[in-house]
């Protein structure tokens, strides 16, 4: 590869990298760069797989196994026996997505559809940057949802507000909220199926809600969206997302279609 080349891939990489700090940090989601395929909403009961509101996230739970077709045939392979140039090609859509939710007396979690907090209270808002693919959620047989399986970066954040209609729907709004003294809480950054050194340093213990841990987390997501595609990274692909129907599925890894 040429010196010009280098230089051009260079750049394209700093111009992905802004793209998703610019969308994780005002809560703009980032288009899928492929399209998966495409499922009709009958399929699935009438929810819409690809509506990105449908989708929230999950503890991640490695899935050792992928269904892939040559074309003829299909069969199931493990990830681990295919190359990691295979395995970055099935994941090939990316997604950046923050994710609102109240958080109940009970420490249950609620979905909020609006930017908006209602009232004051704990929420909990997760910020993901996603390489995945999506796979069926299968119950008796039919399709019920969807899955997002990949590898990425997930940002928790864990918030008392102090007053009602806050936005929290990504870093900025909240880290200008923080250093207005309307909320405080904790910022967690981990990843998700990306075994890297370099990635790895990214990482930090969970620190105190404010400019400066907000400033950190969103150089990590710049970070990895780069370095996803290093030659040194190594993907362990898992269940990121899933459809909010099948959210509380007893056994997600067993329902995967």
């Amino acid at each position: 590869m040429t010196d010009s080349q280098n230089a051009e891939m260079r750049t394209h990489d700093r111009r992905n990298a802004l793209a998703a700090i610019a969308a994780i940090a005002t809560g703009v989601g980032l288009a899928s760069e492929a399209s998966g395929q495409i499922v009709k909403r009958t399929d699935l009961g009438g929810i819409d797989p690809f509506d990105p509101t449908n989708f929230v996230p999950i503890e991640p739970i490695q899935v050792p196994k992928v269904k892939i077709f040559d074309g003829t045939t299909e069969a199931e392979v493990y990830w681990a026996s295919l190359a990691e140039k295979k395995r970055r090609a099935l994941l090939s859509n990316q997604d950046a997505k923050v994710t609102v939710e109240k958080v109940n007396d009970g420490g249950g979690l609620t979905f909020l559809t609006g930017a908006l907090t209602g009232e004051k209270g704990r929420y909990r808002v997760t910020v993901d940057y996603m390489r995945f693919m999506q796979d069926s959620i299968m119950m008796d047989g039919k399709p019920a949802g969807r899955a997002k399986v990949g590898v990425g970066l997930r940002v928790i954040a864990n918030i008392n507000t102090k007053k009602a209609g806050l936005n929290l729907n990504g870093l900025f709004p909240i880290g200008f909220n923080a250093s207005t003294d309307t909320l405080s809480g904790d910022l967690e950054i981990k990843t998700i199926g990306l075994n890297s050194d370099q990635i790895s340093k990214l990482i930090t213990t969970p620190s105190e809600l404010n400019q400066t841990s907000i400033t950190k987390a969103l150089e990590a997501m710049g970070a990895v969206r780069v370095l996803v595609d290093a030659e040194t990274t190594e993907s362990v692909p898992h269940i990121l997302a899933v459809s909010r129907n099948v959210r509380n599925t007893p056994d997600l890894l067993k329902s995967l279609g």
